[in-house]
């Protein structure tokens, strides 16, 4: 039935009503009518169409259209009109379906998640009807949080709009340092990451960071070769193709891969240096490109070229962890030093700047969720590299380390919290965590992110 289908994929993407509703342009007691089945709209009507372009959208903005993908069984480009009718189809499908994941329900989650919100808006002096006006939500659907009875997930777009206004007002109460202090989250960092009071909120979730902390632990511990990224080399073809080609501008996602194996594709000398940047939506890094993206940074890293990445962290700890684990093979290598921005992100528009400030930058801007129709630039002019250079390192100045890799594997210092899963141990205290491989080669990766320590912490417990 409809209302099962759409219930497993909203599942799947970790979307709520109101993410959908939001999107659509429609109340959202219309998406919580569809999924319960009290309505059924036309296949071809324009609110399936609007339902189902919200979910593509919604999906992207989470990184998970390749969870959508795989789950309606979608195989094609994913160009948004060919998505969205293949998931209209999918919708209308009266084959059988698979076991949707149920909803937790942990009665002890609910309790601590209600008391952890009753008290942080007590401490921001602001009551319940005010709170449920600033975040544009009904009253109700705050009173069922501040009981218990509705615990949102970690893709909840309106909990992070209730931390916000609930962070502010606590600054505007220059009580900001003391909530601080009682949630574990540096100052300038909860003011910049709402995300991060949410995921504070919801730290009773010991469960959701057990499999990425578990996989990162795994890939750590079968490391046998030192500093050394296993990656198979491109297709010379493929190469040859993308350095004859002279385009300024490249449009669309399909756009920017070219633009992309170009820019790696370039003879780079030792002691070079890229500076890398982007907030906008990876799905064009997915599916058989990824395996040519990764071919070409490990090239480039053995002609001895330096990477300086800012990460986007603005994703939950699950994913971060997810995405650590992938990136860990060039991390490896000892070339690349990743960071993440102090600064505040927006929800409304992305950039990408991808940049060798003696050769060549890709440069893009959009609309979150319109990437399709970027254009991304394609720079070559000296004068503009250097501006781009400048404009990087002001943004660096705001980055710290996102992790260090140590050959060394430190002693767990007195009060630390320990774990060892196979042969990595995780020890974590009140600044940082440390993973260590405690086998030959010997390893140890030290992070300090509150979003990453949350979920190290909790996994260590």
């Amino acid at each position: 039935m409809l209302c099962d289908r759409l219930d497993l994929i909203m599942r799947e993407i970790n979307a709520e009503n109101a993410d959908i509703a939001e999107i659509a342009g429609f109340d959202r007691s219309n998406v919580s009518r569809m999924r319960s089945g009290a309505r059924v709209p036309l296949k071809n009507g324009s609110c399936m169409a609007r339902t189902a372009g919200a979910v593509i959208t919604c999906a992207a903005a989470s990184g998970k259209t390749d969870a959508l993908c795989r789950t309606i069984a979608f195989t094609g480009e994913p160009s948004p009109e060919e998505l969205r009718r293949a998931l209209t189809d999918w919708l209308y499908e009266d084959s059988a379906l698979p076991s949707p994941k149920e909803p937790s329900s942990d009665p002890e989650a609910g309790l601590y998640f209600s008391k952890k919100l009753t008290t942080l808006i007590q401490t921001a002096g602001i009551s319940g009807v005010k709170l449920s006006k600033a975040v544009n939500i009904d009253p109700s659907y705050l009173s069922r949080m501040r009981t218990g009875k509705h615990l949102p997930n970690e893709r909840s777009k309106v909990l992070e709009r209730i931390c916000a206004v609930l962070i502010q007002r606590t600054a505007d109460r220059k009580e900001l340092s003391m909530l601080s202090e009682a949630v574990n989250i540096p100052e300038e960092l909860l003011a910049a990451q709402p995300r991060l009071l949410m995921e504070w909120l919801l730290s009773t979730h010991k469960t959701a960071y057990k499999l990425p902390v578990e996989q990162l632990m795994g890939r750590i511990g079968t490391m046998d070769r030192c500093r050394e990224a296993p990656i198979p080399p491109p297709d010379p073809a493929r190469i040859a193709e993308a350095e004859a080609d002279t385009s300024e501008l490249y449009s669309g996602l399909s756009g920017l891969r070219r633009a992309v194996v170009r820019f790696l594709s370039t003879s780079f000398r030792a002691g070079s240096e890229l500076l890398l940047y982007s907030d906008q939506s990876m799905d064009w890094m997915s599916g058989p490109f990824r395996s040519l993206w990764l071919s070409l940074m490990a090239q480039v890293l053995k002609k001895g070229v330096k990477i300086k990445i800012i990460h986007n962290i603005q994703r939950t700890s699950s994913e971060m962890l997810e995405a650590i684990t992938s990136w860990l093979p060039l991390y490896m290598t000892g070339s690349i030093e990743p960071f993440y921005c102090l600064r505040r992100h927006g929800e409304r528009f992305g950039h990408t700047l991808f940049l060798d400030p003696e050769n060549a930058c890709i440069s893009g801007f959009c609309a979150f969720g319109s990437e399709e129709m970027c254009d991304y630039s394609y720079i070559t002019d000296p004068k503009k590299l250097d501006q781009w250079k400048q404009q990087f390192e002001l943004l660096l100045d705001d980055c710290r380390p996102l992790l260090r890799i140590s050959d060394q594997v430190p002693e767990p210092p007195e009060g630390s919290v320990q774990r060892t899963v196979g042969s990595v141990r995780l020890v974590t205290t009140e600044k940082e965590a440390v993973l260590s491989k405690l086998s030959e080669p010997t390893y140890s990766f030290s992070f300090d992110h509150p979003l990453l320590m949350r979920a190290f912490r909790h996994f260590a417990l």
